[in-house]
């Protein structure tokens, strides 16, 4: 028997140095990586809302009730109160909820040229119409409004009686009802 009788033929591609995969240019294949891949990597460096979670944030301003909203965003209802907070608490949602905060702040711009144009209208309807009590009532606001009823309530600065006067304003105060040393005499009753 010869050395070469004992050897075993072995696949073609055993003994062969493994060859790892090229990952040179990795970002050239996220490049290539289907739409939603790549919406939703733009998504997360971004902060973007998915559409769900534009609508959480919709139905969220609606009552800031989370759970509600979570629910009428479509989302399962398995653990619902647990998965509402993990939206809420998303950051892109945290930043969409903000914007349109900031967004509803601004839509109601509230002047104080439009508060005074609007009690001055309101009073000036009011007494055309002999409606007094309502054009008081808008004049009193804005007045109110503009600081014309701040009132001084501070007292002028007094000395703090001491307890020889007290007592003496108590002594006569007593005596003038008829009371000495604080018992009412009695009236003597004829028999």
């Amino acid at each position: 028997m010869s050395n070469d009788d004992n050897k075993i033929e072995l696949p073609s591609r055993v003994g062969k140095k493994y060859k790892k995969p090229n990952t040179e240019g990795f970002e050239r294949q996220d490049k290539k990586a289907p739409a939603h891949a790549r919406a939703q990597k733009e998504r997360k460096e971004n902060l973007i809302c998915t559409p769900q979670q534009e609508q959480f944030c919709q139905e969220y301003l609606v009552d800031f009730n989370i759970v509600g909203a979570h629910e009428r965003a479509g989302y399962a209802a398995a653990s619902r109160q647990t998965n509402a907070y993990h939206v809420f608490n998303h950051p892109a949602v945290q930043k969409r909820i903000r914007e349109l905060l900031d967004a509803r702040k601004n839509d109601n711009d509230v002047t104080i040229e439009k508060v005074k144009a609007s009690f001055l209208r309101i009073a000036e309807k009011a007494e055309s119409e002999g409606n007094y009590a309502a054009a008081l009532r808008a004049y009193e606001n804005l007045g109110k409004y503009l600081g014309m009823f701040t009132e001084n309530t501070k007292q002028p600065d007094k000395p703090a009686p001491d307890e020889k006067s007290i007592n003496g304003e108590l002594a006569r105060l007593l005596h003038s009802l008829g009371m000495v040393g604080g018992v009412k005499p009695e009236k003597e009753t004829i028999n």
